[in-house]
């Protein structure tokens, strides 16, 4: 089980991404909320701006839940990329 296991991450930072962050939020208040760049960093939101992290999604993030709020030409890329990770 790694530090990532009870977090959720959520693809892009458009409109969308932040208002899915916001309504998980409000649910799931016990779980980091982590978002994904372009460049595939993680990020996590502050009052009203990203902050960058250094750690880039790899391998052996294995999050609890993933939104995938990206354009469309990118969800079957990440689609895979969770799949082929998970132990479904």
């Amino acid at each position: 089980m790694d530090r990532f296991s009870n977090s959720i991450f959520i693809v892009g930072k458009s409109k969308i991404a932040i208002r899915h962050y916001d309504i998980l939020r409000k649910i799931k208040k016990t779980s980091k909320i982590y978002f994904i760049s372009k460049d595939q960093f993680l990020l996590e939101r502050k009052k009203n701006y990203f902050v960058n992290t250094t750690i880039k999604l790899k391998k052996n993030l294995s999050p609890l839940l993933v939104v995938i709020a990206s354009p469309s030409n990118t969800h079957l890329y990440y689609l895979k990329y969770f799949l082929n990770k998970s132990n479904y």
